[in-house]
Formats: structure tokens, sequence, C-alpha cells
């Protein structure tokens, strides 16, 4: 069931100054995609605006055992200097489900693993840059697959659990396997979002070298690299230049 009022009062050409008033609301909304079995379900939707804030009242839905919801508030939505959000929401979803609500090509991607999330948005919101405004969240990721047809292997038995604080993801732990690599990391990545992210990570292991030019590239800085290594190593720079990573620790390597 829709019902919506909404009344917008400005200038056509300043539309970041528009007022807005009314309500959106929707219950037992669903929506279904015409390749996939399952249905979104139980979509729960309430809004209301006065002036320059909108106030999200209810946003959830469940999908299967898949469970999203969100509340808050944004104020200047259309100003995109003095945009404001507060908004808080979490997720619990079952990875390998989302392939029966959303399609999705299984023969390039298949993911799995129990993702959960609470997430926190708050603060000025330029340009819509989630690093700004992501605040005092956590994720949690277990029993974790990737595979796509990109990589040469499946990423396996990934775990992950962190806290998110603008541009920066600490994790107390982080492991998983691919092929005869098993490694586990700690630490931290800073603007995680951009072409250049920078880590500052604990990693040990062991590991196929010959198997790292599947996940990352090393021309034209190395042309060759094979063995078996043991590792224990600390890892700090940007993740874009591997030249300026700085690395401390044991590497042993075996033919």
């Amino acid at each position: 069931t829709f019902t919506g009022d909404i009344n917008a009062a400005g200038n056509i050409e300043r539309p970041e100054e528009a007022k807005l008033t009314g309500m959106i609301n929707l219950t037992n909304g669903t929506v279904k995609y015409v390749s996939v079995p399952e249905a979104i379900k139980d979509i729960e939707l309430d809004i209301t605006s006065e002036g320059s804030l909108v106030q999200i009242n209810t946003l959830s839905l469940i999908a299967s055992e898949n469970k999203a919801q969100v509340t808050g508030s944004v104020k200047s939505p259309l100003d995109n200097e003095n945009r404001q959000v507060d908004i808080s929401g979490f997720l619990n979803i079952d990875l390998s489900t989302l392939k029966d609500f959303y399609p999705i090509n299984e023969d390039s991607l298949d993911i799995k693993g129990q993702l959960k999330a609470d997430l926190v948005f708050n603060g000025a919101m330029k340009n819509f840059d989630l690093e700004e405004i992501l605040q005092a969240s956590s994720v949690e990721l277990t029993n974790g697959y990737v595979f796509h047809s990109s990589l040469g292997k499946p990423i396996s038995e990934v775990n992950f659990a962190g806290t998110i604080s603008g541009r920066r993801i600490n994790f107390e732990q982080a492991n998983f396997k691919t092929g005869n690599n098993s490694l586990r990391l700690r630490g931290s990545v800073t603007d995680y979002l951009s072409e250049n992210p920078s880590v500052n990570v604990e990693l040990d292991g062991e590991a196929q070298l010959g198997d790292i030019k599947n996940y990352y590239p090393l021309e034209p800085w190395i042309q060759e690299l094979s063995g078996a290594a043991s590792l224990n190593l600390l890892a700090s720079g940007p993740l874009g230049e591997p030249l300026k990573i700085d690395l401390n620790g044991s590497l042993n390597v075996k033919e």
C-alpha cells in the first residue's frame, strides 16, 4: 500500500534551496526481478519532510532470511554544499542467497558467507562521499567465499571483523584461503574507496608467490615471481605503489 503527498516550493534555477513538505508511506511492499525465483518482501517505508529536513522514520526490507533497516534524517538533501546526514542502519545477509532475489551472473560471480553490519552515517555529505560520513560502524563476514571469472582460483574461508570510521578501516581479524595460500591479517586501511588506499597491516601465513599476480599487479616492477613462502610481515604504505611499501619482518622462500 503506497500513499504520498509531497509539495515543493522554490526557484527551479536553485533547486538546492527548495523546501519539501509532505510524506511518503509504503507498507507490505514487494519487488521481484523476472529472472530470479524470490521476491524482496515486507518493504516498509515511512518518510516525512518539513522544510529542509527529511526524516526517515522507517526503511526496511526482507529478502529470504536477509534483513536490512535504516532510520535517521537528511538536512538540505538537494544542497550539495550543505547536505547533512544522520542515519543509522543494520544489515544481516546470507550472501549465498543474493542470486535468489537479485540477478547475478553465476558464470562470472559466485559469493557466499554471512554478512552483518551496523552502520552509522553522520556529518556533511558533499558529492555523496561515503568515506566522509561513515562513522563508528562495524562489519563482520564469516565463512566467506568469492569467485569471479577474473580470478584464477576462488577465495574461500574468508572471515573478517572490523570497524569503520571516516576514511579508516580497522580490523582485528581477517583471514582467507585461495589455492595453497592461507593468510591472516590485522591492521588498518586508509582511504579504502580511493584508487590508491594506504595499508598498515601485519600478515602471516603460507603463500605461493606465483599466485600473487592473479590478485595483485606486479608489472612493471616484477616480471617473474615463484616459490613457496612462509611469512610474518608488517606492511605499510600505498597499496597502488609497491615500491613505496615498507616491509618489516621475516619471509622464508622455498623453491
